[in-house]
């Protein structure tokens, strides 16, 4: 009974870091391939993408829970519950059209607004806390809860695979939504940490640095991408922001006006 626990235990453990990796590859790959660069060309490790999956894997947990937790206050007829989740959810679709545009400059509460992944995740998590308070006070909420997992347990083995094909979609477009996201934002906006650097005279969005002495850099006013060595680097700016840089004299040397700036 043990070794056959310990072998259930050791296949959902693998299962798991296999879909983590591979989330972590597709979203790696939609984001560089907004700045043109091919994800094969850049040979990271395993490690790096699993690690690289967190923010696609809690956007799409928490982005399911907006839906699912009404849902369930729906089920158990708990009005005031159900209205604050669905108040929630709605405040969470209408950050993903109007967020106020990300600033690295900006306060944390600031960047938080402005990043439509961060705000799915706050939104989520304040909705299952929403949904864990409402099963520690009311009868209604556990009894939903506890038929709901029983109805996924009766499915057995069908009801596994399913799960595993339907999370696998979820996370397939949330990395392709997050990466491309991450992407755009981190050449206009400078999220993702992403800095000037010098280069020939000019100043270019600094990508990432795979190995020893091979640099990918931007330039967003042309739309190319370049691999310099970090001698070829000569000096190093300040946050990515839409105007050109963190100060006037920057700013005239990266890019032109904002008027001639275009996604």
């Amino acid at each position: 009974m043990i070794g056959e626990g310990v072998g259930k235990l050791a296949a959902t453990l693998g299962a798991l870091a296999w879909l983590a990796y591979w989330t972590g590859r597709w979203y790696k790959e939609w984001y560089f391939a907004q700045f043109g660069i091919p994800y094969e060309v850049l040979g990271f490790s395993p490690p790096y993408y699993i690690f690289g999956s967190w923010a696609t894997i809690s956007t799409a947990i928490f982005a399911l829970a907006l839906f699912l937790v009404p849902l369930i206050f729906m089920r158990a007829r708990l009005p005031m519950y159900f209205l604050i989740s669905t108040a929630l959810l709605g405040c969470a679709m209408v950050f993903q059209f109007r967020s106020p545009e990300f600033s690295p400059y900006a306060p944390i509460w600031k960047k938080i607004l402005g990043s439509r992944d961060l705000t799915v995740m706050s939104t989520g998590l304040v909705a299952t806390g929403l949904l864990v308070i409402a099963c520690l006070r009311r009868e209604e909420a556990r009894d939903t809860v506890r038929r709901f997992k029983e109805a996924i347990l009766r499915t057995g083995f069908i009801g596994i695979i399913a799960g595993f094909l339907l999370g696998w979609a979820l996370l397939a477009i949330a990395g392709y939504a997050v990466g491309s996201y991450h992407g755009r934002e981190a050449i206009w906006n400078g999220k993702m940490g992403t800095r000037w650097v010098r280069h020939e005279g000019r100043w270019w969005v600094f990508v990432v640095r795979p190995d020893e002495d091979r640099n990918f850099v931007f330039d967003r006013t042309r739309g190319r991408t370049k691999v310099v060595r970090d001698a070829d680097l000569t000096e190093w700016g300040g946050p990515v922001t839409r105007a050109g840089g963190q100060d006037k004299q920057l700013h005239n040397q990266a890019a032109p006006s904002d008027g001639s700036l275009r996604r």
